[in-house]
């Protein structure tokens, strides 16, 4: 099966294959796009989502500036969405788990705005646009569910850029708490997930230096607020990590 828009990474990516699972069946169901629909129109989404892509660590899902034909569900494993600048490092945009929806950017210029790259071996799932839109007469509410899907991007990236006012101590505190509230959310353990990010895509979607990040974590460790072993981060005293957040300065001596 040849899909156009998967023609710039090919040479990268996994090539398409057809799901064994359907949205009906998926254990994600309830936090990715058929979450809120009732079951003929999960059926009729499940139509429409006839292919997925295996992606190995830094494989690339799509670039910056491609066409853009389709929106893309990550079914399991994480990616990062990323600009670049000519002038200036890739700035990291985001992290996307397992019931994610990444490549709006581009819904309105028919390109894509970022490039998406697996963090780890990843599965996404492929929402053809053309589909999607035969489906909205008969069923807006999946419509409807996707604009709610844009609007949680956006207070994502709102939040983001409130935090890049906010000193790097609060910052980071608030990354942790965020990702380990989105894990928990998928059903793993609450306060004990996978890092898969590294510390530079850390420091620059928050807009910080790497050396600011890799000091904060390890006073945070040193305090016994989180543990860090390899890529597995825990947070050992949660009450501490949220006052951090919060901006609290009795808990522990942060760097600004």
């Amino acid at each position: 099966m040849t899909m156009t828009f998967f023609a710039s990474v090919q040479p990268a990516a996994s090539l398409p294959f057809k799901p064994s699972v359907s949205c009906t069946d998926c254990r994600l169901r309830g936090c990715c796009l058929p979450r809120r629909l009732n079951d003929p129109e999960v059926a009729s989404l499940s139509d429409c989502i006839d292919t997925r892509v295996r992606l190995k660590k830094g494989e690339v899902l799509f670039s910056q500036h491609d066409s853009h034909h389709a929106v893309f569900a990550v079914r399991a494993g994480s990616l990062k969405t990323h600009w670049a600048d000519p002038c200036k490092p890739d700035q990291v945009a985001a992290v996307h788990l397992p019931g994610d929806l990444l490549g709006f950017s581009g819904l309105f210029e028919r390109r894509h705005g970022m490039t998406a790259t697996a963090l780890e071996s990843s599965e996404v799932c492929v929402i053809r646009l053309d589909t999607l839109d035969a489906l909205t007469p008969q069923f807006p509410q999946i419509q409807s569910q996707i604009r709610g899907f844009m609007s949680g991007e956006l207070i994502r990236l709102q939040k983001l850029l409130a935090q890049t006012r906010q000193r790097s101590g609060p910052r980071i505190a608030s990354f942790v708490l965020d990702l380990a509230e989105r894990h928990a959310a998928l059903g793993y353990a609450p306060d004990s997930f996978s890092l898969r990010m590294t510390y530079s895509d850390i420091a620059s979607m928050l807009g910080m230096t790497l050396a600011t990040v890799s000091r904060l974590i390890n006073i945070l460790k040193r305090e016994d607020i989180i543990d860090v072993q390899g890529r597995q981060l825990r947070i050992v005293d949660r009450v501490a990590l949220t006052a951090i957040a919060k901006g609290r300065d009795d808990v522990c001596r942060l760097p600004t």
